[in-house]
């Protein structure tokens, strides 16, 4: 569970975390977007690591979200 992050945040990060533009028919808030993006590849890079495997946030990529806020993420 993640707190949605403030507007100012979610810009930030977004330079940082998306390896895609932001998506132009928008399924839901940008801040939104990027707490769910953000909260995924932080709880990839927890399991991970749980292995003895250390990923960073240039290792996980998100993909896309569907209609229905189905994300799709890939690891390298």
């Amino acid at each position: 569970m993640e707190k949605i992050m403030s507007a100012q945040k979610a810009i930030d990060l977004s330079q940082t975390i998306l390896k895609c533009a932001t998506p132009s028919d928008m399924i839901m808030d940008i801040t939104h977007y990027i707490t769910l993006v953000f909260s995924a590849q932080e709880s990839l890079y927890k399991a991970f690591s749980s292995t003895g495997i250390t990923l960073s946030y240039k290792d996980i990529f998100c993909i896309g979200i569907n209609k229905e806020k189905n994300m799709y993420i890939t690891c390298r």
